[in-house]
């Protein structure tokens, strides 16, 4: 058995993927409940330091946005200047798989409830 996937937030582990929201914060991977972390994100905003989800289908996306950026600007910017946005860019995805190998891959899809009939 793998070791548990604890929230950054309240501390209690996470059952599955369904209720896993992981955000990058100073170059650590948070996970959180996915109420604990609507609960505790609107009062964490600053300018620099929002913690966006990184999982999910808006991380998906900005892993998307990123490379089109990186593709669309390469035509207008000078080679050294598309190697930088290009790291950027390719930051965001270390980002995400980091995120899929040590938060989500270890969890099921969804929490397993257990039968009425079956022994606990």
């Amino acid at each position: 058995m793998s070791k548990p996937i604890i929230c950054s937030y309240c501390g209690k582990p996470v059952g599955s993927r369904a209720e896993l929201t992981t955000a990058a914060k100073l170059g650590k991977i948070n996970a959180y409940h996915n109420k604990c972390y609507a609960d505790y994100i609107p009062g964490q905003k600053t300018f620099f330091l929002n913690e966006y989800p990184i999982n999910g289908f808006s991380g998906n996306v900005s892993i998307l946005v990123s490379f089109g950026a990186v593709i669309f600007l390469s035509v207008y910017l000078e080679p050294w200047q598309t190697a930088l946005i290009a790291a950027i860019a390719f930051l965001t995805l270390v980002y995400r798989l980091l995120s899929y190998f040590i938060h989500e891959k270890p969890l099921p899809k969804t929490r397993e409830i257990p039968s009425e009939g079956a022994e606990q």
